[in-house]
């Protein structure tokens, strides 16, 4: 399958109706707190071990910020699509026993205290 620049991408356009920029915006919202223990921001996997994502000790300089992470803008936008298609994000609702009436409450509720020994609700999302 041929990879492309997600900032090129139309999915979330042509499929759901929703813009890179509106996902840039919500994108914003997303921020970590105490209770996230090794969740690199920029691509939101945790650090846990290596063979899932290495240790970021210091941001690589180059290009608009990036770190040189090569799983920038890969969970966010699919969580981001998973609330904009009505079926998905009703049977998410459905499995935590949620309800996601906004977009912000949605960021807040994937940003929340996750279930222990679980690192956040974003990668529980995706399980």
């Amino acid at each position: 399958m041929e990879q492309h620049n997600l900032y090129y991408c139309t999915t979330m356009e042509d499929k759901l109706g929703i813009t890179w920029s509106e996902y840039k915006d919500w994108r914003k919202q997303l921020k970590y707190s105490k209770h996230h223990i090794k969740i690199f921001y920029m691509c939101h996997v945790p650090q846990i071990s290596d063979d899932l994502h290495p240790t970021i000790s210091k941001a690589k300089k180059g290009g608009k910020g990036t770190t040189g992470c090569e799983y920038i803008d890969v969970v966010a936008p699919i969580t981001f699509a998973i609330y904009h298609d009505h079926e998905l994000k009703k049977q998410a609702e459905q499995y935590f026993a949620a309800r996601w009436p906004t977009l912000t409450e949605f960021a807040y509720w994937l940003m929340d205290v996750p279930k222990k020994n679980r690192h956040s609700n974003m990668i529980d999302l995706l399980s």
